[in-house]
């Protein structure tokens, strides 16, 4: 007996914009830019991770240990769409392709096993502005970085 296809939905069936204003910021600030990727940890079995013990100390008491590995690399294309869709830093779902996605940090701290703690960081992400996260995005993407 044959097995009956599930109908899912194509990536390209999916509207990428959630608005006009989602699609003019990923045509001026996203379409030709090049996204700077993570690095991956190389870690041993071992204290030290195999890492100098300034960075190992970090990610052990931290409990970081899933979030630096970074096992694939992304779909680019989805990356910038969520980020043109992302037009209030303040909210914490962002629609993508016709999904929703949580980017919380309950979220993201869920996703990676990760406890919230406070840094010198907190209080600058709580007060992003708009022109705060393009400038960042300058900063990250400029072509030929390596």
């Amino acid at each position: 007996m044959r097995k009956a296809k599930k109908k899912g939905r194509k990536l390209k069936d999916c509207p990428r914009f959630i608005s006009d204003e989602a699609e003019e910021h990923f045509e001026e600030q996203l379409k030709n830019k090049k996204l700077l990727l993570e690095k991956r940890f190389h870690m041993q079995d071992s204290p030290s991770l195999g890492l100098p013990s300034y960075v190992s100390e970090v990610i052990v008491q931290r409990g970081w240990h899933k979030f630096v590995q970074n096992p694939d690399p992304p779909l680019v294309a989805v990356v910038k769409e969520f980020y043109a869709n992302w037009l209030n830093p303040e909210e914490e779902v962002v629609t993508v392709r016709g999904t929703e996605v949580d980017c919380s940090v309950g979220a993201i701290n869920h996703i990676y096993g990760l406890v919230d703690i406070a840094d010198e960081y907190s209080k600058f992400t709580e007060t992003m502005t708009k022109e705060q996260i393009n400038e960042a995005l300058q900063l990250t993407t400029k072509e030929g970085t390596q």
